[in-house]
């Protein structure tokens, strides 16, 4: 993963530099939130925050539609929120989300859980990356 910010000249190249960035896109540490960051060429256009729904499926649409409002190629989407015992919370949602913008024509780079310093990504299963367990930010 890398995500470039032209203006301030960062660069984000695995996911966990990502999940630590993720305050400062945002301006706050998100907490039951689902944010949307969305790319063009690589570099950050908009970050869009979102209070948490019950149902993801409420907000796959209106995610899609603003990643092809601001004319994103890409987005990457996280949950930040706490993670159940067994599974990754929400999963169908993210899975909702992620098929509503790849009909918008914005590619998913990552999506992703952050609970407490934690991150996992809903979308790589590989132990070697991304294990259950999580990874420390």
């Amino acid at each position: 993963m890398s995500v470039v910010q032209d203006g301030s000249k960062i660069m984000l190249r695995s996911p966990g530099a990502f999940a630590a960035a993720l305050p400062a896109l945002v301006g706050f540490y998100p907490t039951d939130s689902l944010v949307a960051v969305f790319l063009g060429g690589g570099q950050v256009i908009v970050t869009m925050r979102l209070d948490l729904p019950e149902d993801l499926s409420e907000v796959a649409e209106y995610v899609a539609s603003t990643g092809t409002r601001v004319e994103a190629d890409e987005v990457i989407l996280v949950v930040c929120c706490a993670k159940d015992a067994a599974d990754l919370p929400r999963r169908e949602g993210v899975d909702g989300i992620v098929t509503a913008c790849t009909g918008a024509n914005v590619i998913v780079k990552d999506a992703m859980l952050i609970d407490e310093g934690w991150y996992w990504s809903y979308m790589c299963s590989s132990v070697e990356c991304c294990p259950p367990e999580g990874t420390l930010i």
